[in-house]
């Protein structure tokens, strides 16, 4: 149940602007550094491998299932849409009727009265579902939390440590991003 990303994120949570004034850089020559520093924290918070558990911008996810279920879990929390396919008995794909099932933040529910229709026996992924998530605000904690940690990579770019030990980037980002923490 790996999830593929089928539709990335329109925007960055934060733009260039945001970070250059955050950083109070007034000239273009780290412009493409910064974009790259922009692009590593998003991928460091966001979606499937990010340490959030959760979209922070809109992006659609999708992943299969071999067999039906009433109640089916979604990869992240913050769901806001759902496109439920599946393959028949005869291989063709067909789509589930949206009035069939119930988004919820973080599950699909199939209505009772939904008969699960029969599923083709050749394949792994004869459920398909495409799911929409992501903040409809993405929340200033969230943004500043982004800032300053590009801030903390654009100002030391080798590893920090006092003393001879490593250190990690003081606790003000980990407290902006422990309310956005979805653990499942």
């Amino acid at each position: 149940m790996k999830p593929t990303l089928v539709t990335a994120p329109a925007s960055d949570p934060v733009t260039l602007e945001d970070v250059k004034e955050h950083l109070r850089v007034f000239y273009a020559d780290d412009d493409e550094l910064l974009g790259a520093y922009i692009k590593a924290a998003v991928s460091h918070l966001d979606g499937y491998r990010g340490i959030l558990n959760r979209c922070i911008v809109s992006q659609q996810w999708k992943v299969t299932r071999c067999n039906w279920c009433r109640r089916i879990e979604t990869v992240f929390t913050d769901t806001t849409a759902a496109v439920v396919k599946y393959f028949d008995a005869s291989g063709t794909e067909q789509t589930v009727d949206p009035a069939s099932y119930r988004v919820y933040p973080d599950y699909i529910r199939f209505s009772d009265d939904f008969a699960f229709p029969a599923l083709a026996t050749d394949r792994d992924d004869r459920i398909s579902i495409t799911t929409t998530h992501g903040y409809a605000e993405v929340p200033e904690s969230l943004t500043l939390a982004i800032k300053i940690l590009i801030a903390h990579w654009y100002r030391n770019r080798e590893p920090v440590s006092f003393g001879g030990n490593p250190m990690k980037i003081p606790h003000s980002v980990d407290a902006l991003l422990a309310p956005h923490r979805w653990a499942f």
